[in-house]
């Protein structure tokens, strides 16, 4: 009688929270669900309970469950991986609604009709584990909290107005779990506690719906300030994640990776396509079909974009190419700009990418925080995937000034950028003199970087298959004679025309990717670029599109420049301000990194809140899978050491039973004499052993363990109970 209604009580404490959480997270996420959607909750439920309650369930239960998520796979056709992208943006949209931007409203994907089967096998996932922890011989109280608070706490706290009913489902089932004791064992009479709890409990709650009356209550969201807190424990988990696991579509790689991410050993720290293996830029250089078509990177960006990703500028012409400028300045410049925009309020965002080429520089996003030795690049580290940190471009201009930390490091920055970035060949600067002349540009001019760089663009046709130039001097080559070129050709000559009007000046190279949000993108030899970045007095370099549109991948659109502030720093309150001076304006158009676009605040910061969270979500189901293979294994094992106890052969079943007693031996235990004699009797006597002496051996078994298992500590009983699995 006890072991048939403990049973039931385990199928219906099942029931009660299986379909408790599944509605209340239905209900926070606004999951639109069939109305036979229990019919099939409740068969997983009786197939979880007959896998964990019968003996050999398992072999009923598991097939069962298999067939019924085959059946619910027919009868609700539909894409899993749209269901799982609709959900995870539910979540983030929930999210954003209540603790980043309360009062305005996410723009939902509303991408699948209903999420009838991915809650289906949620529920099978909830089922299984709680089946598991309900008819748990230890710890069952612990575990099954384990599994049962995060979902419930999580939902209630974004949850406007939760129903009544599942919140008094969930305290139900928390109050009858503690109830019926840390310990299942099927033939105990503890369901008759639970039975007498039952009443008053039930009788509580119903005094509470009708005082409630749930369908009366209201809710007023109040602003919260948990938002910082999220952000850096996001933040965070970002960090570690992308040290140790790939994305989704991006394997972790190491020095020692395979050849699909690293390539063989021969292919190490290699250069982007116009450089010629000893550092230099090399203009007369052209691209084969093999290097547009080669793989260098892949990236997840958070929001959709065109996003540009600088390698490494050089600053020494020598007409038909470039060399890395002579680096005798003691500090970087680099982030220069990054923290005067951090400074003025700025948000950080961040890029997962992974290194498929073993490149020479990480290749970074304007304007990155990320911590620098060299002015003009950021070496590669021997860890392929890892996640760059930026400053995304506000929606609105900002008044920038560099921190009063990094003052006197720019100015003397800028005194070496003038002197080093404006150098070039005489005849190159007295023939684009003449140029300059010729077409009215003028240092003179307030807004001489744009002007510049909108002539460099009409003064060509894009070409991709350019040919090398019959001259020394590409820049004027270009200019006054070809008029044809690829990127590397407009960068070379708008460079050399800024230098000659004595603006520091330099030619990066990198790679130009539009991509969409949340989507693994592929960075071709296709996708390769150059661009140049002119020094902005106060705020560091700042990079200028001058290629013509029909060359680059995808147009930046027009963005808000974050203005420099028009305030002179303490050092410049001098009389004479020459090179110090801050100019008024910085040069447009030009990248950013990231090109902006139209989207709300919210589905920005929520679409970066999704990637996080699919990747946490990814861990979660990895550990999930990793729990429930320890779970499987150590209820498998324990329905076996049952099976040897009382199999038919008692010498066989006393001796299974001493080898046990040994294991427990290992944790500081003593072997009871009397195990040990019966089990001396049943190895090396002709004498039966009887099913009293059996018993007996059993039951001083049962204590040696139960002793062993509360005198260890936390870890030893973690090893106790899950490596050997000894009860």
């Amino acid at each position: 009688m006890s072991k048939q209604v403990n049973r039931a009580l385990v199928f219906a404490l099942l029931i009660l929270y299986t379909f408790s959480q599944l509605y209340l997270v239905s209900q926070t996420l606004e999951c639109s669900l069939s109305p036979v959607f229990p019919f099939w909750v409740l068969l997983l439920c009786m197939t979880s309970w007959l896998t964990a309650s019968i003996p050999y369930g398992l072999l009923v239960g598991l097939p069962a469950s298999v067939f019924v998520l085959i059946f619910a796979s027919r009868r609700f056709p539909a894409d899993l991986s749209l269901q799982l992208n609709d959900i995870l943006d539910r979540i983030t949209g929930v999210y954003v609604e209540h603790f980043m931007a309360a009062g305005e409203s996410y723009p939902y994907l509303q991408s699948v009709p209903d999420h009838n089967f991915l809650l289906i096998l949620f529920a099978f996932l909830l089922a299984s584990y709680m089946a598991a922890c309900l008819t748990s011989r230890s710890s069952r109280i612990g575990l099954a909290l384990l599994g049962a608070l995060p979902f419930s706490i999580g939902c209630l706290i974004v949850n406007e107005k939760p129903s009544v009913l599942c919140v008094l489902g969930l305290v139900l089932f928390l109050a009858l779990l503690a109830v019926s004791g840390p310990q299942y064992q099927e033939s105990s009479n503890s369901w008759r506690l639970v039975l007498l709890a039952l009443i008053p409990v039930s009788l509580l709650f119903a005094l509470l719906v009708w005082l409630i009356q749930p369908s009366e209550y209201s809710f007023e969201p109040q602003p919260l300030e948990l938002s910082d807190t999220f952000e850096a424990l996001e933040q965070r988990l970002d960090d570690w994640m992308n040290e140790r696991f790939a994305l989704e579509g991006l394997p972790y790689s190491s020095d020692s990776s395979t050849e699909s991410s690293q390539g063989d050993a021969s292919k190490k720290n290699e250069d982007i396509l116009w450089q010629n293996g000893n550092g230099a830029l090399d203009l007369t250089q052209n691209s084969s079909e093999d290097d547009l078509n080669r793989e260098f990177l892949r990236i997840r960006p958070m929001q959709d974009g065109s996003y540009y990703l600088r390698a490494v500028s050089y600053g020494d012409y020598i007409g038909t190419g470039w060399l890395p400028a002579d680096e005798t300045t003691g500090s970087s410049s680099l982030g220069f700009s990054a923290e005067a925009m951090l400074a003025a309020g700025a948000r950080e965002a961040r890029l997962p990418i992974q290194d498929l080429a073993a490149l020479k520089y990480r290749c970074l996003p304007y304007f990155s925080t990320e911590v620098r030795s060299f002015d003009s690049f950021v070496p590669a580290s021997i860890v392929s995937s890892y996640t760059a940190e930026y400053v995304s471009l506000p929606d609105q201009a900002l008044l920038l000034q560099i921190p009063a930390q990094l003052v006197d490091a720019e100015e003397s920055y800028r005194l070496y950028a003038h002197r080093v970035y404006t150098a070039l060949p005489e005849d190159t600067r007295y023939a684009l003199q003449n140029v300059c002349q010729n077409v009215g540009l003028s240092a003179e001019n307030g807004d001489i970087i744009t002007e510049v760089a909108r002539y460099v663009q009409s003064s060509g046709v894009y070409d991709v298959s350019t040919e090398a130039y019959p001259s020394s001097d590409y820049a004027v080559y270009f200019l006054t004679e070809a008029h044809r070129g690829y990127c590397i050709h407009f960068a070379t000559a708008a460079a050399a025309l800024y230098r000659t009007l004595g603006i520091p000046a330099r030619i990066t190279e990198g790679f130009l990717i539009t991509a969409k949000g949340g989507e693994a993108t592929v960075v071709r030899g296709e996708n390769a670029h150059a661009w140049v970045e002119v020094y902005q007095d106060g705020l560091g370099w700042l990079p200028v599109e001058v290629t013509g549109q029909s060359g680059l991948n995808s147009a930046p659109a027009e963005a808000n420049i974050p203005e420099p502030s028009s305030e002179p720093t303490q050092s410049e309150t001098s009389e004479t301000q020459s090179p110090s001076q801050l100019q008024k304006a910085p040069p447009t158009p030009m990248p950013v990194g990231l090109v902006t676009d139209t989207a709300s605040p919210s589905a920005s910061s929520g679409a970066a809140l999704s990637y996080a969270l699919s990747r946490i979500l990814f861990v979660l189901l990895c550990l999930a899978g990793l729990s429930a293979l320890v779970f499987l294994r150590r209820l498998l094992l324990l329905r076996w050491r049952l099976h040897q106890y009382t199999q038919r052969n008692t010498k066989k079943a006393v001796i299974y039973m001493y080898r046990m007693a040994e294991r427990a031996a290992v944790f500081g235990q003593k072997i009871p004499v009397s195990l040990q004699r019966t089990a001396e009797k049943a190895a090396f006597s002709a004498h039966p052993i009887t099913e009293e002496e059996r018993l007996i051996c059993q039951n001083e078994l049962e204590e040696l363990l139960s002793r062993c298992q509360a005198d260890l500590r936390f870890w030893k009983k973690l090893r106790f109970l899950y490596l050997y699995v000894l009860k």
